[in-house]
Order: C-alpha cells, then structure tokens, then sequence
C-alpha cells in the first residue's frame, strides 16, 4: 500500500521532472548544432545549488533537533527535500545554459520588428515614452524594483513550503518551470536584444542615479547569459504569476492580504521597470504577462491530469 505522503513525491517527479527531461533533451539537440563555443558553468549557476545546500541544511538542524535523530531518517528528509525543489533547479540550470544556445535557429535579431509592433500598438516604443519623465530619483526607484523579480516567487515558494501545503508548493514550482521553458523557447524563436542596444542615441535621457542605477546595469550585464533576451520579458511573466498566486493564495498565506497589498504596486512598478530601464519592448510585456496567465491556468490542470494518470496506474497494479 502507498502512503500518501509517497504519492505526492511521485506526483511531482513525474510530472516536473518529465517536462524538466524533454527540454533538456531539445537543449543537447540545439548544442550539437550550435555554431558558438559552449561553457556550461557561470557564476550565477552556484545560487539554485546554494539554495539547495541551505534547505539540506534546515533539514539536517531539524532532523537532529527532533526526537528520531539517525541517518535513515535524516536520509528520508533529504530525499524529500530534494524531490520537492529539484524540478525547479532543473529549471533554473536550463535558463542558465541558454545562453550560446539561441544563435542555433535564429542568428540575427528581430528588434525590427518588435520596436515595429510596439508603434503600431502603441503609437511609441515605450521605453521612447517613459524617456521624457527619465530623472535619476526614478531610475534608483526602477531599479531597485527591477532587481526584486526572484523575491516574489521565492517568498510564495518558501512560505508554502513552511506551512507543508505541498499541493500548492508543487503547482507554483511547476508553473514557474512552465514559465522559464516556454519563455527560453521564445528567446530562440524570436531573439531580440532590446532597445538599449539597438537605439542607444533615440534617448535624451542618461539612465543615471546617486547610488543604485550604473551598479545595477553594471551588475544585470555580467549576470546576463542570454544576452537575446527580450521577448518574452521573463520579468514580467515571473513576477505577474506571482502575483496571480498572491491573489490566489491570500486567504491561506500569513498576512496574505497584507502581502497583497504590499506585493501589487511593487511588481506592477517592476513590470514598468522593464521599458524604462530599455530592456523591453512593450510587446515583450504584453507576451510575458500572456505567459504567466497561461502558465497559471496550465499548471493546476496538467498536474490534475498527470494525478489522475497516476491513480489509474496503481489501481491497476492493484487489480493485478
């Protein structure tokens, strides 16, 4: 007989890993054919595996401060653990090893065509627009936000967790993979290098601030290893499917309607971070936000049908 608690380990194997294992096989079909040099380690791989060594750790302190301390229990608790974050470090590693891969399908860029989007949509490029209130007091404000866009998911993902409310930890987790996955394929499909490249001498206004803005870009740009990175903007699809989980999650989340209140005008200011700061077309907003409402809708029912397989396999072992 299956414990519950062995059910919901193999619910999120199966369905994470599984979609975690097709990408990484369209990654190794891309890098065979890709025309650059590939390095498969960066600096900013070390922090999925720093977040992971710090739960092993909270494991481990929990584990010796509890009433069974020995090795096989300290090994179920690991086991556990990384079962339930492996998907989503998966996922980040893919991100992070895209970074020579989208000169494979698409060598050139289609800032053309998105800058052309924006105006028909827009009658402006935004970014053009945001130019004429450009002041240094709000370049520090936007990016300050723009640097927060892993806080929101990774507080929604921590405080689930806590409170053991897996079902919903799994469904985020498996969202958020949704997520940077499609949105990857994107920056294959339609790589685009956004408007602070190709229109540097459109804007009047320097990007400057007293503290916190040349830091920043200096530090987002050594960050940066898919350097085609525009569409769509994986800003605001991870931050507006955390809010939709704020949202959804308020009545269940400690403080959770004053975490709303607080969360909603710093992610909507993040959101316009993006086109003011020139790493976005509007276009690329519009499609991130589509990708975090489809993701958001997706994963709950993917994971419910992926569940449902999995009950009809065991009741058929149990039969036989």
């Amino acid at each position: 007989m299956h414990s519950a608690r062995s059910l919901d380990v193999r619910f999120l194997l199966g369905a994470d890993l599984l979609v975690a294992a097709v990408f990484s096989l369209v990654l190794c079909v891309l890098a065979m054919f890709s025309p650059r040099e590939l390095s498969f380690w960066h600096a900013s791989v070390v922090l999925p595996f720093l977040v992971l060594c710090v739960l092993l750790l909270a494991a481990t302190v929990r584990t010796l401060a509890g009433r069974e301390r020995s090795l096989a229990v300290l090994g179920r608790a690991t086991r556990v653990l990384v079962g339930d974050w492996l998907p989503l470090v998966v996922a980040v590693l893919a991100y992070e090893n895209m970074h020579d891969l989208t000169y494979v399908i698409r060598p050139d860029t289609v800032d053309a065509s998105l800058n052309a989007l924006d105006v028909r949509l827009f009658g402006i490029t935004p970014a053009l627009a945001f130019d004429h209130i450009t002041t240094p007091w709000l370049s520090e404000l936007m990016s300050a936000a723009y640097a927060l866009y892993f806080v929101y998911p990774a507080l929604l993902l921590v405080l689930l967790y806590r409170r053991g409310d897996l079902a919903r930890f799994r469904e985020l987790s498996f969202a958020l993979g949704l997520v940077l996955y499609v949105g990857l394929i994107g920056y294959v499909l339609v790589p685009a290098i956004g408007p602070r490249y190709t229109m540097p001498h459109a804007f009047a206004h320097p990007l400057v601030g007293p503290w916190l803005t040349a830091p920043a870009a200096h530090a987002w740009n050594m960050l940066e290893h898919v350097d085609r990175d525009c569409f769509p903007s994986l800003h605001t699809a991870i931050t507006a499917l955390s809010l939709v989980y704020f949202v959804r999650l308020r009545a269940i989340l400690p403080y959770g309607k004053l975490l709303l209140a607080v969360v909603t005008p710093l992610i909507l200011l993040l959101i316009s971070s993006t086109m003011y700061l020139r790493y976005h077309y509007g276009v690329d907003v519009l499609a991130g936000a589509a990708l975090a409402a489809a993701a958001s809708l997706a994963a709950p029912r993917l994971l419910a049908l992926y569940g449902a397989a999995v009950m009809r396999r065991l009741a058929l072992r149990r039969r036989a």
